[in-house]
C-alpha cells in the first residue's frame, strides 16, 4: 500500500458558472462595480458605454478611488472566493460602510465582457505605482485548471499622488445588452447609483470627512442603449453619446428643486420648479440682507407619500425613506467645503422641526404673508395656517453656498460650525424665507389637489349619470348607489355567464363612483387608479373563469383519446407516451384546482356564504399554488396545524386571500434573502380561546419600525430591500406568480380580518426565524 496526497483543482467553467449565477444581467454586475468604486472611497465615478472599434458593446468605468497594488490584485481581485470586504466593516480612508457584493467583481467584469484591461494607481509607500492586466476570458475553457492560464500585465512605480481604478470590458454579445432596454431593469441600476450619489459628504468619528459622491453614465443612443430615452440628457464632455449626473437625476427626482440667491441688492431671489399644480415659480423679496453678498442654496423636496415626487420609479417610498434619513438636512458650504455638524441627520439648525412642533402656520416674515395673500387659488390659503404642511427638516437634500466674496463668519475655534453673530442669523433667515415661500407652494399644492381630484371625479359622475349636476353634500350618496347598482350588474353577468352583457359606459361609471368616493376620504391618486383597475377588471375575471373551465374540460377529453392510443403501442413508445399521459393529467389537476380557486375567490357570487372551514385543507390548497416555484429556488414550505382546527365564519375566498398574500410575502422574503436553504413554516394551533396562525421564514426580514407601515395600503417595501433583491434573485416569469409589489396585500388581509373580528400583526420571530406574521382568525 503506497500513501498520496493531492490538491484540489479548479475548473476554468466554474468561473462561468458562478458568473453566470453571481450576476445575473448587465446592469447588476454595471451597479456592483460602482459599489466597489464607492467602497474604495472614490468621489467620483464615470460609466461609460460605447461601441468598441471591433463591433459590439465596450464598457469602461473608472474612479478616482484607492486603486490597488500589485499585491492586492493578486491577494484579492484575483483571489477567488476571498473574505476581506467580511473581515472590513468600512472602508479605509472615509470609514464608509461597505456596499459592494462580497468579492464578486471579477464575475462582474465578466458579465461585461469577453475581455478586460484593469488599470490602477494605488500608494505604495511614497510612491504611486501604476499596474496593467488584461484578461481573455475565452482563455479559460472548460476542461483547463484556473490556475494553469496566465494572466500578463506590466507594473511601474513613479511619481505623484493621483489614484483610481479604471476597468475596459469589451467584447460580449450584443444581444445581453438588450437587458438595459427594459425600463424596470434600467430603473433598478438608476436607484442603486442614485442611492451612492445621495452621499453629499459627512464626517465619521477617526476618518477623513467624505465629501461625497458623484457618478456620470454616458451611453450613446446605440440599440442597446434605446432604454436611456427619457432617463438622460445633456451633452458628453467627451463626445461620444448621452450622458448624465446621476446626483442631478436624484435631485431632480423629487417633488420640486428650490434655488435661490441674494442679489446685489441684497433681495433674496427665489425659483421653485415643482410638479404640477404649482409648476414654474419666481419671487423676489422686499426685504433685504444687507449683510449678505455671495449665499445662494439649491434644495430638492422631497415628499414622504405616494403620488407626490416626480420620479418614483427612481426613488419608491422605502429608498426615498433611507436616503432621506442617512443624508436628509440642509448643508452649509464655506468656499466649497462643507462645515458641519450644519445638515447631519437630527441637527435642525434651521429651527424647521421646532416650528414644526409648535405647528406654527403663519411665516414669521411679512413678504412671505403679503404673497399668500396674492395666490389665486380657488381654494383660497389661510395666511395663518400656510406653513402647517411643513415638510421636515430632512425632506431637503442640497446646501446652502457660501462663496469667496462673503464677509463676516467666523469659523469656531474647534472647527465645528460658525460663530453666532448678524451675519450668520441673516444666513439662516434666508434660508428659512426660501424654505417657507417653498412650503406656502406646498400648502397650495396639497390643497389644489384634493380639490381638483374631487372635481374631476364628480364631472365623471355627472356624465355617466345623464348630466345633472350633483351637488357636493349629495355626491357620496349618489356614488354609494351607482356602486350597488354596479355589484348587482356584474352579479347577474354571472349568474347568465354573459360577461359581454356588461358595458364599458358602465364599467367606468362604476369606477368613477369608486374613484368619488375614494377622494372623499382623501386617499393618494395611485390608490385611486388601482380601486379603477379592480373595477375594470370585474368583466376579464368572469372570462377567465370561464376559460379555464373549458381547458380543463379539454384536457379531460384528450387523456380519454390518448389513453385508447396507447393501449395500441408497445415497448418505448408506448411508456414515453404514458409520462406524457401523466403529465397532461398533473396539468388538468392543476387547472381544476386554479378553478376551484378562483371560483372561492369570487366575491360576486351571491351564492357564497360565510361558513367553518377546515383549516389544514384550505392550507394545503394555498401550499400547492406557491410548490412549482418553491422548488424552484429550493425552497421548503412546511405546515403544522392542530387535528381538527375549524375557523369562521368565513368566505372561502376571504381565507384564500389570507394565506395566499402571507405566503406570496414569505416566498418574496426567503428568496431575496438568499439563505442556502430557504424555510417557510405555517403554524396554526389553539390559543385563549382563538385560533392563531404564524407564518414564518427565514428570508430577508422585516425591521420593527417597518412592521406597522407594511400594512399601509401601496407601501409594498418598506425597508426598500425586497424587491432590489427580488430584481437580481427572481426569474420575470416567477414575479407574475409572485406579485410586483401593489403594497395592497397585507393592507388586503388586514381587513378582511378585522371584518371578522379576527387580527394580524407581524411579532417578534423566535427560534431562529427572520419574520413572524401573527394571524388571529375568526372562530366558530
Amino acid at each position: 500500500m503506497s500513501t498520496f496526497s493531492e490538491n484540489f483543482s479548479v475548473d476554468s467553467a466554474l468561473l462561468q458558472e458562478l458568473g453566470e449565477r453571481l450576476v445575473t444581467t448587465p446592469h447588476v454586475a454595471l451597479a456592483e462595480l460602482v459599489k466597489n468604486s464607492y467602497d474604495a472611497d472614490a468621489t467620483e465615478v464615470h460609466v461609460v458605454i460605447r461601441e468598441s472599434d471591433k463591433g459590439g458593446p465596450e464598457v469602461e468605468v473608472r474612479d478616482n478611488g484607492s486603486g490597488m497594488t500589485l499585491q492586492q490584485i493578486k491577494s484579492f481581485w484575483m483571489r477567488i472566493g476571498n473574505t476581506h470586504k467580511e473581515r472590513e466593516q468600512a472602508s479605509e480612508r472615509f470609514g464608509r460602510p461597505l456596499t459592494g457584493n462580497k468579492g464578486i467583481g471579477r464575475f462582474c467584469v465578466r458579465r461585461l465582457g469577453a475581455s478586460v484591461k484593469l488599470e490602477s494607481s494605488a500608494k505604495s509607500g511614497r510612491k504611486l505605482e501604476f499596474n496593467i492586466l488584461e484578461i481573455d476570458w475565452n482563455d479559460f475553457i472548460p476542461g483547463k485548471d484556473v490556475s494553469a492560464v496566465p494572466v500578463k500585465g506590466t507594473s511601474l512605480v513613479k511619481s505623484g499622488d493621483e489614484t483610481g481604478l479604471k476597468l475596459t470590458m469589451s467584447g460580449h454579445r450584443r444581444i445581453e445588452w438588450r437587458a438595459l432596454e427594459d425600463r424596470r431593469s434600467y430603473a433598478y441600476l438608476l436607484r442603486q447609483l442614485a442611492t451612492l450619489t445621495a452621499n453629499r459628504g459627512t464626517k465619521r468619528p477617526g476618518y477623513e470627512a467624505d465629501p461625497g459622491f458623484r457618478v456620470i453614465l454616458n451611453a450613446p443612443s446605440l440599440e442597446y442603449g434605446a432604454a436611456l430615452e427619457g432617463f438622460v440628457g445633456g451633452d458628453d464632455e467627451e463626445d461620444v453619446g448621452l450622458a448624465v449626473d446621476i446626483r442631478e437625476k436624484l435631485m431632480g427626482a423629487g417633488w420640486a428643486l428650490l434655488t435661490a440667491r441674494v442679489g446685489k441688492d441684497g433681495k433674496a431671489r427665489c425659483r421653485l420648479d415643482a410638479a404640477a399644480p404649482v409648476g414654474k415659480r419666481e419671487f423676489i423679496s422686499s426685504h433685504k440682507f444687507t449683510t449678505l453678498q455671495d449665499i445662494s442654496l439649491t434644495l430638492a423636496i422631497f415628499v414622504e407619500e405616494t403620488g407626490w415626487n416626480r420620479n418614483e420609479s427612481l426613488l419608491p417610498l422605502g429608498k426615498l425613506n433611507a436616503i432621506l434619513t442617512d443624508w436628509g438636512g440642509v448643508q452649509l458650504r464655506h468656499r466649497g467645503v462643507r462645515i458641519f455638524p450644519y445638515g447631519d441627520p437630527g441637527d435642525d439648525w434651521l429651527d424647521i422641526e421646532k416650528d414644526r412642533a409648535r405647528r406654527l402656520g403663519r411665516p414669521s416674515q411679512d413678504d412671505l404673508i403679503d404673497f399668500a395673500n396674492t395666490i389665486k387659488a380657488r381654494t383660497p390659503l389661510d395666511t395663518g395656517r400656510v406653513l402647517l404642511n411643513m415638510l421636515s427638516h430632512k425632506a431637503y437634500l442640497g446646501a446652502v453656498e457660501v462663496g469667496d466674496d462673503q464677509r463676516g463668519l467666523e469659523v469656531k475655534a474647534d472647527r465645528e460650525g460658525f460663530v453666532d453673530n448678524l451675519v450668520l442669523q441673516e444666513l439662516k433667515q434666508f434660508t428659512r424665507l426660501a424654505i417657507d415661500w417653498a412650503m406656502i407652494w406646498r400648502d397650495f399644492a396639497v390643497k389644489e389637489r384634493a380639490r381638483q381630484n374631487a372635481e374631476k371625479f364628480r364631472r365623471e359622475l355627472e356624465k355617466g349619470t345623464g348630466g345633472k349636476a350633483i351637488p357636493p353634500a349629495e355626491q357620496s350618496d349618489v356614488a354609494l348607489k351607482i356602486l350597488r347598482k354596479g355589484v348587482a350588474q356584474l352579479k347577474a353577468a354571472q349568474e347568465r355567464n354573459d360577461p359581454s352583457s356588461i358595458t364599458q359606459a358602465e364599467v367606468k361609471n362604476l369606477a368613477s363612483a369608486a374613484s368619488l368616493l375614494e377622494s372623499e376620504f382623501k386617499t393618494n391618486r395611485a390608490d385611486l387608479l388601482r380601486f379603477q383597475l379592480v373595477a375594470s377588471a370585474a368583466t376579464l375575471s368572469l372570462l377567465y373563469h370561464h376559460e379555464v373551465k373549458y381547458l380543463a374540460q379539454t384536457l379531460t377529453t384528450l387523456s380519454a383519446d390518448l389513453d385508447a392510443a396507447i393501449k395500441q403501442l408497445k415497448g418505448p413508445i408506448k411508456l414515453r407516451c404514458q409520462e406524457v399521459l401523466a403529465s397532461v393529467g398533473a396539468a388538468k389537476e392543476t387547472l381544476d384546482a386554479l378553478g376551484d380557486l378562483t371560483q372561492d375567490m369570487g366575491i360576486l357570487d351571491r351564492k357564497a356564504v360565510a361558513g367553518r372551514l377546515d383549516l389544514a385543507r384550505q392550507t394545503d390548497r394555498a401550499i400547492a399554488r406557491f410548490q412549482r416555484v418553491a422548488t424552484a429556488y429550493r425552497v421548503d414550505i412546511t405546515k403544522r396545524i392542530d387535528a381538527g382546527i375549524l375557523v369562521g365564519p368565513m368566505l372561502k375566498g376571504e381565507l384564500a386571500a389570507i394565506l395566499l398574500n402571507g405566503l406570496s410575502n414569505a416566498l418574496k422574503a426567503v428568496i431575496a434573502g438568499g439563505a442556502k436553504k430557504g424555510l417557510i413554516e405555517l403554524h396554526a394551533y389553539r390559543a385563549r380561546g382563538k385560533v392563531c396562525m404564524d407564518i414564518m421564514d427565514n428570508g430577508i426580514g422585516l425591521n420593527a419600525d417597518e412592521r406597522k407601515s407594511a400594512f399601509t395600503p401601496l407601501v409594498s417595501d418598506p425597508s426598500s430591500r425586497l424587491y432590489d433583491a427580488l430584481e437580481v434573485r427572481l426569474a420575470s416569469e416567477d414575479r407574475q406568480l409572485l406579485g410586483q409589489g401593489s403594497g395592497l396585500g397585507l393592507s388586503i388581509v388586514q381587513g378582511i380580518l378585522e371584518n371578522r373580528k379576527g387580527s394580524v400583526a407581524f411579532v417578534d420571530p423566535t427560534n431562529g426565524w427572520a419574520t413572524c406574521l401573527h394571524i388571529e382568525l375568526p372562530t366558530p
